[in-house]
């Protein structure tokens, strides 16, 4: 009994830890379909939001190719994808995407693959 509870504590202290640190599923899909529908190679996703109304999530982040093209995304329920629109308001100049000291929010993701 006091084995179980034990294991209890850790899964409840270290599983989230753990689990907090990893890409969350939707990023990988926004970095995959980028890619491949407009050959862009994710430097980093910003202004992300995330909100639920009802059941439904709303999400919507900004993606910063490494060439410096930016596109706005959105998830589309209906076709269970990113709608993907060039962002054009937004200036491209853009760190490097070997710059190690990146300023970002909580909400900012650099990606390398």
């Amino acid at each position: 009994m006091r084995l179980f509870m034990m294991a209890n504590v850790i899964a409840a202290t270290i599983l989230p830890a753990v689990s907090a640190n990893a890409t969350p599923l939707w990023q990988l899909v926004l970095v995959g379909q980028v890619r491949s529908e407009r050959q862009c190679r994710t430097h980093h996703i910003g202004n992300i939001f995330e909100r639920q109304v009802g059941s439904e999530i709303h999400l919507s982040a900004r993606v910063r190719c490494d060439d410096g093209r930016i596109f706005d995304a959105e998830w589309d329920l209906q076709r269970r994808g990113f709608t993907l629109r060039p962002n054009t308001s937004t200036p491209a100049a853009l760190p490097s995407a070997d710059t190690e000291n990146l300023i970002r929010g909580d909400t900012d993701v650099v990606c390398t693959d």
